[in-house]
């Protein structure tokens, strides 16, 4: 792990898209916070939760079950959920996984926006 402290914050954004931003060193410790900020995401009229992944720096399985439970709640709902800018800790976390598939990822931020 590089030491940067763990970081979640969530606010509206454009579109009245859910941006949540998750960053540093993130494992188990973390992800409770996690998961309740991307849980606000499904409040009625949602329509879109944006995760700006680009400054994890360490992630572990709990990232990736809190994301995966996030996915599923978010496609039962009819929320769309897309990552944005997944760090390269993150990225590989998901393909030595084989589970990157299974999320709508793009680039930036300002892409997740269009969808």
């Amino acid at each position: 792990m590089s030491g940067q402290e763990a970081a979640v914050s969530a606010r509206t954004a454009e579109g009245g898209a859910w941006l949540v931003r998750i960053a540093g060193d993130l494992d188990g410790d973390h992800m409770a916070e996690a998961a309740e900020v991307l849980r606000r995401g499904l409040r009625p009229g949602g329509r879109l939760t944006v995760v700006d992944a680009s400054g994890v720096e360490f992630a572990d399985s709990s990232v990736l079950d809190t994301l995966l439970r996030a996915r599923a709640a978010h496609a039962s709902a009819g929320v769309a959920l897309v990552i944005a800018g997944a760090s390269v800790p993150l990225r590989r976390l998901l393909d030595v996984t084989g589970t990157a598939s299974a999320f709508v990822l793009v680039d930036s931020v300002q892409a997740a926006m269009t969808y």
